[in-house]
């Protein structure tokens, strides 16, 4: 893995798409962590750093699913000239170093060399889209760990505002605070104004 990795890093093309990708993908999964936890606990998501940062790991898959199966399109048609060429070595390793390994002198690429690559690429470009068009089941599963971790290890239950039975506290500003509390197996959060305890 080093010999892959490092002769990457040291090409400054290498570090160029490395920081893109890196900065690209940070980006949307941020973002997508912060939609996931408005529109989960229909609150605010700004009191919720750590569920973001935590989410944002989680929803990398999607990221780069999407990623991969818009970009996909675009240069699947230039994959299929890379697949037939005599001229490149196709490897993975070499691909990733950005053909920057010695270069060795290679037949032509024989069919059923040339079907597997079209074929593999087409498979991982449908399973990209099949992940981006019905992704309910693990969104789901991101929903109900959002609400979850959320209310327990992101609210307080001691505070200095009125709380009822079971209820747990965020604050958005002084007086704005988000509170939550279990309801039949499910957690429900709203948003209101902290009443100070005499």
């Amino acid at each position: 893995m080093k010999s892959i990795l490092h002769p990457i890093w040291r090409a400054p093309l290498g570090k160029l798409f490395i920081s893109i990708g890196g900065i690209i993908g940070t980006t949307l999964s941020l973002s997508f962590a912060n939609l996931l936890i408005n529109s989960s606990l229909q609150v605010p998501s700004s009191p919720f750093i750590y569920t973001q940062t935590l989410l944002s790991l989680l929803i990398a898959p999607l990221v780069i699913s999407l990623i991969f199966g818009v970009l996909g399109m675009f240069i699947f048609p230039l994959t299929l000239i890379l697949f037939s060429s005599t001229k490149i070595n196709l490897s993975a390793k070499n691909v990733l170093t950005f053909w920057m390994q010695p270069r060795v002198k290679h037949e032509m690429v024989s069919g059923v060399t040339l079907l597997s690559r079209i074929i593999a690429m087409t498979c991982l470009l449908t399973l990209s889209w099949s992940f981006n068009g019905d992704n309910r089941w693990y969104t789901n599963q991101l929903d109900a760990f959002t609400k979850w971790y959320a209310f327990n290890f992101e609210m307080e239950q001691y505070t200095h505002c009125k709380l009822g039975e079971g209820e747990r506290i965020s604050y958005i500003s002084k007086t704005a605070v988000i509170i939550g509390v279990v309801h039949d197996g499910s957690y429900d959060f709203k948003t209101s104004t902290c009443e100070h305890l005499k």
